[in-house]
């Protein structure tokens, strides 16, 4: 195994740590930047609809509603970080639910027995899982424990990395 020490590793091995010993506060920071993407989100949305005026003026009026829907969620997350661990939680359970169903379909139409059914079994229990995870990620205090773990995982496995 080879080690490769760099600072990508490290940076993300630190914020995960204070993540970990700080959790609201890793909540706080990604309402910032989400945030902050969704307001950049919007000023390309606006500046793709300035040249759509003279070529179509139905899809330039949909960009500029899209650039005003997407400063309006920017504005909502940042002053309220209960939207974002609701959305992930939400995000989460309807996965779950998607995996489910993907898994009783598979396991409908190509029938039991096979490599397939246990690709629908796995999806079935997956599914069970991020049910699961969905609701333990209502608290922020554990979402903001899941991000300082990830960030710690993302940090370690850096360091690996050829």
């Amino acid at each position: 195994m080879n080690i490769n020490i760099n600072a990508q590793a490290i940076l993300l091995i630190i914020l995960g740590i204070i993540a970990i010993i700080f959790p609201m506060t890793a909540i706080g920071t990604m309402d910032v930047f989400i945030s902050v993407s969704l307001v950049f989100v919007a000023l390309a949305l606006f500046s793709i609809s300035v040249p759509q005026f003279s070529v179509n003026k139905l899809v330039a009026i949909l960009y500029v509603i899209l650039g005003v829907l997407a400063l309006l969620a920017a504005y909502c997350i940042l002053f309220n970080p209960a939207l974002i661990v609701i959305f992930t939680s939400v995000s989460m359970y309807f996965s779950g639910f998607l995996l489910i169903l993907s898994g009783i379909l598979t396991i409908i139409f190509n029938g039991i027995g096979g490599p397939v059914t246990a690709f629908g079994v796995l999806s079935i229990i997956f599914g069970i899982l991020y049910i699961i995870v969905s609701v333990f990620l209502l608290n922020p205090f554990n979402l903001g424990l899941v991000i300082g773990f990830w960030l710690l995982f993302s940090g370690i496995l850096a360091l690996f990395n050829d």
